[in-house]
């Protein structure tokens, strides 16, 4: 989701664009520094898996 709103609101969607998710970006939505990486590093790999 904070991907997403990364995402201006005309701006087309393409593979060439990155949007980077920090842990930071987790804390500021109330979530642990632990449980943020842990689950940055659970959702890299399931990306892999997908891709």
């Amino acid at each position: 989701m904070i991907a997403i709103s990364k995402i201006r609101k005309n701006q087309p969607i393409t593979d060439n664009e990155l949007y980077l998710v920090s842990v930071e970006d987790l804390q500021k939505l109330g979530i642990h520094e632990k449980t943020a990486y842990r689950d940055l590093k659970d959702d890299i790999k399931t990306l892999w898996q997908v891709y």
